[in-house]
């Protein structure tokens, strides 16, 4: 892993270069060379020596200690088709990039693979390459550079990791000691319950979207006789093994458990949503029925349902809302019943009315 840390530096104005006005042949995606860092005078001489025609030349400032750079390759052949070669005079420059195995170099006169991303570094200075893809130049993209020198101290720095293998990773640090660990930190374990829950089938997503976990009481049925059994739809014919049981056991027994019932029952809730309010003061008292049962009820709203108003109802009483969904629940047809006083009642309802008897509704 080589790391890079650009503490107090500024970044001067992204420079790009499309990559195909590089090439004397697009259909030969052989670049000529891509001269950075050169005074006038140098890059003038070798473009009046050099059998190719020049294309793009950035120079530098007089009296600049920027490297002279020069890239070459194949810009057709991605990430290992450039190179980056590069003179320092009597300075040292470093080069770390992600195309470079997690090592960086340092050497007065280099050559690198360029790859997608990398930094060549001297003295209190830097220049950073981005290979990109772009619409101009699909088969070969554009090169970005920013030149990086010393600026305000204080502010957040640039941290960049090339590992071995894999992308760079970054990110921003504001001044501070920071430690990272050696090994990563161990998984979390409701994270760790709820994928062997997934794997062993004991944790799904139903056909209706909502996420169906294994009843509390599946081994006991299983246990139990045929004509001793209730229905349970869905499950009959998933048979619990030792690890089955162990799983099961934590899912309704122990505290990793709880959280994963709690983040299935905010999951469904979210996906399923009836519910009512009534006006301040009404003496009417709804129940609600699903499957022809009594069902849970809940109060508020899930956060997810609060986007259904552009500004909240005033003048109503708290909602009410049916829960109970983190089972899966069969069905999404619920009945809400009062009885009946002759009276107008008025009603709020987060829902699709399907239906009414007993009454003439007028619905708004």
């Amino acid at each position: 892993l080589a790391l890079l840390v650009a503490s107090g530096m500024r970044a001067g104005p992204a420079l790009r270069v499309d990559l195909c006005t590089q090439m004397l042949d697009p259909a030969r995606p052989r670049m000529l060379p891509l001269r950075i860092g050169y005074p006038f005078d140098e890059a003038a001489r070798i473009a009046g020596a050099a059998n190719a025609p020049p294309r793009s030349v950035l120079l530098a400032r007089p009296g600049s200690t920027m490297p002279r750079i020069d890239i070459t390759g194949n810009a057709g052949a991605g990430t290992t088709g450039l190179t980056l070669a590069w003179n320092a005079g009597a300075a040292t420059a470093g080069w770390i990039g992600d195309a470079s195995g997690g090592n960086a170099t340092r050497a007065r006169q280099g050559q690198a693979l360029l790859g997608n991303s990398g930094w060549l570094l001297w003295g209190s200075e830097a220049l950073r390459f981005t290979r990109r893809p772009s619409a101009a130049c699909p088969q070969a993209g554009e090169l970005v550079l920013h030149h990086f020198q010393q600026g305000a101290a204080g502010g957040a720095a640039l941290v960049q990791a090339f590992p071995a293998q894999g992308e760079p990773v970054q990110l921003r640090l504001a001044p501070g000691a920071w430690q990272v660990p050696l090994l990563p930190g161990p998984g979390m374990e409701d994270q760790a319950l709820f994928e062997a829950l997934r794997a062993r089938g004991l944790l799904r997503l139903g056909r209706d979207g909502l996420v169906e976990l294994a009843p509390r009481d599946l081994l006991a049925w299983h246990r139990a006789g045929q004509e001793a059994r209730a229905p349970l739809p869905g499950w009959e014919d998933h048979h619990l093994d030792a690890g089955d049981r162990r799983l099961l056991e934590r899912l309704h027994h122990r505290a990793d458990g709880a959280f994963v019932r709690e983040q299935v029952r905010i999951f469904n809730s979210e996906r399923r949503l009836v519910a009512w309010r009534t006006r301040p003061g009404a003496d009417t008292v709804w129940h609600a029925l699903a499957g022809g049962a009594p069902a849970p009820r809940e109060t508020g709203l899930p956060v997810a349902a609060m986007r259904l108003f552009a500004r909240l109802p005033e003048g109503w009483e708290p909602w009410q809302r049916v829960g109970g969904w983190e089972g899966g629940r069969q069905g999404s047809l619920v009945t809400l019943n009062t009885p009946a006083t002759g009276r107008p009642v008025e009603l709020l309802v987060a829902g699709r009315v399907r239906g009414v008897s007993g009454a003439h509704v007028l619905a708004q």
